[in-house]
């Protein structure tokens, strides 16, 4: 991840005349700062992070219901989880995720074999 965040970096600064700066804090981006297709970085985590790694094959969208619930365990609250989603209204943030029991959350992640 740091080596990508150097890349970037440099990207940035060898293509300020055309980098696209609405994109300018995101990590998905091409050299001069367009976004990455959303199946390009699905097939990336699958084809690369996946295999090479002993995790279980999961999609990589449920990455963000993870962090979601690792948001809501750590006591964040739904207006700041909504914004760090990108979510465009707060309800569907508290639709999604509003009901979920900490109680229940802490013991579905004590149940892991981590």
């Amino acid at each position: 991840m740091k080596e990508r965040v150097k890349d970037i970096e440099m990207n940035k600064i060898q293509n300020a005349l055309f980098y696209e700066a609405k994109n300018i804090n995101s990590l998905s981006v091409r050299s001069a700062g367009s976004l990455l297709s959303t199946k390009y970085v699905s097939n990336y985590f699958h084809e690369t992070l996946i295999k090479q790694s002993e995790i279980p094959v999961i999609r990589f969208h449920d990455l963000r219901h993870s962090c979601a619930a690792w948001l809501i365990l750590n006591g964040v609250d739904l207006k700041h989880i909504q914004v760090i989603l990108r979510h465009s209204t707060f309800s569907t943030t508290a639709d999604i995720y509003g009901d979920v029991s900490m109680a229940s959350e802490k013991e579905a992640l004590n149940s892991l074999k981590i």
